[in-house]
């Protein structure tokens, strides 16, 4: 694996704006963790190549319950989400790659295009607390709506 030793990236808007998004169904990677990921499919074969050879930067973003019926579509993930920064990577000759992705930062995802996640970054844990707060909020109206 090449290891790179490398500062964290500033996340500027620009670069939020037009950050890969890779959904995982158990992953949560948390800022100052090292999270080594083996990947396959390919269309993560992809999105490894691109970020290996661009921004060298992912959000890892954990896929909600029920997401089975939409794996090879757009599954809905979690609005929390975590910029990874890639801190070391292999390809392997069958197109596979083994990752080793460094947690940087705390983002919300505000919206999807295409192929690519557009995101707001959350500035320190109140903004994060109130998010949180605002989700369970949200969802307590919905569970609510649902049982009526």
């Amino acid at each position: 694996m090449i290891n790179r030793d490398t500062q964290s990236p500033e996340l500027t808007d620009a670069i939020l704006q037009r950050l890969p998004l890779f959904p995982l169904p158990n992953a949560v990677l948390f800022p100052g963790v090292v999270m080594p990921l083996h990947l396959f499919e390919p269309r993560y074969r992809a999105l490894a190549e691109y970020c290996v050879n661009g921004p060298r930067l992912v959000a890892l973003g954990t896929l909600q319950p029920g997401f089975e019926s939409q794996y090879e579509d757009r599954p809905p993930i979690h609005p929390i989400l975590t910029v990874g920064a890639i801190a070391g990577e292999r390809r392997l000759p069958d197109g596979r790659w083994d990752i080793a992705l460094r947690g940087i930062a705390r983002i919300e995802l505000v919206d999807e295009l295409p192929h690519e996640a557009l995101v707001a970054l959350l500035i320190g844990r109140h903004a994060v607390v109130q998010r949180l707060g605002q989700l369970r909020d949200r969802h307590a109206r919905e569970a609510a709506r649902t049982r009526e």
